[in-house]
């Protein structure tokens, strides 16, 4: 048995513009904010998991 090859879709130019149409989809669609760059240090573990627990928007972690 013989399949025919799907056609081509446009290779990595068209992949990535449909990565790019998605990323804005999913954005557009969050209700949490895209947080800004920071940079969050911690002495220990526990001092992490309490900071955490605190933030309310899930895409800080």
């Amino acid at each position: 048995m013989v399949r025919e090859r799907p056609p081509e879709t446009g290779g990595p130019a068209e992949y990535l513009r449909r990565a790019e149409t998605l990323m804005a989809e999913t954005d557009r669609l969050n209700p949490w904010p895209r947080p800004r760059g920071f940079v969050q240090r911690f002495r220990t573990r526990e001092d992490y998991e309490a900071w955490k627990k605190q933030q309310a928007n899930p895409r800080l972690w």
